[in-house]
């Protein structure tokens, strides 16, 4: 409630975070802890995939370019999650001109 109410006064990035540290923390991360495994088994496949397969990129266009990379942070971890997400907004908002 309190995202939404960022949102209806006018503070978009702010609720948006809120929404994003919801739902990694109190959906998603229950969701991985409950399949480890299978999660265990994604990261070891797709460490057999050449080049960056966890980085999300942020372009106009459905390329492999402009990656936002996961860096130092684990994408098992809710909170590095979130931080990513943080990443991913930031890249949004420069392309988008926006402060």
């Amino acid at each position: 409630m309190t995202a939404l109410g960022e949102i209806d006064a006018g503070n978009l990035r702010a609720g948006a975070d809120l929404l994003a540290e919801h739902e990694q923390v109190d959906v998603v991360q229950p969701v991985y802890e409950r399949h480890k495994e299978t999660f265990e088994d994604l990261a070891t496949a797709e460490s057999w995939v050449p080049g960056d397969q966890t980085s999300i990129p942020v372009s106009y266009d459905c390329t492999r370019h402009d990656l936002v990379p996961l860096g130092d942070l684990d994408i098992a971890k809710a909170r590095d999650r979130v931080k990513y997400y943080g990443r991913l907004m930031d890249r949004m908002m420069t392309i988008e001109g926006l402060p």
